[in-house]
């Protein structure tokens, strides 16, 4: 898991089949695979806690200049990502789960 908040967000090309299993086993366990897209949901004791959880993942998002889809709803946060451009998974997204992932056990 943590090797993948350090990748480098710069080749955006989509990934082999065997590559995405790869970096996939290094996310943790929130995280699925549903419609060609990395997807997970956490879940908050208020509002605000998801909220706060959100403007973490956009001052990340902005960083790596990589942005997931957000729900919010009251105590849950449920985010997709994938590469819009390359219409499939990327180094990026991994890159950016890794991160994510990192924040969320510093919570």
């Amino acid at each position: 898991m943590s090797s993948l908040a350090h990748l480098p967000c710069t080749d955006r090309s989509i990934l082999p089949p065997k590559d995405i299993a790869n970096y996939f086993s290094e996310l943790s366990d929130d995280w699925r695979i549903e419609d060609g897209k990395l997807v997970a949901e956490y879940s908050f004791s208020s509002y605000l806690g998801g909220i706060s959880f959100v403007n973490l993942l956009a001052g990340i998002a902005e960083k790596l200049d990589h942005h997931p889809n957000l729900y919010v709803g009251y105590g849950v946060v449920r985010v997709e990502i994938y590469t819009h451009s390359a219409k499939g998974l990327t180094k990026c997204d991994f890159a950016l789960a890794g991160r994510i992932d990192l924040t969320k056990n510093l919570l």
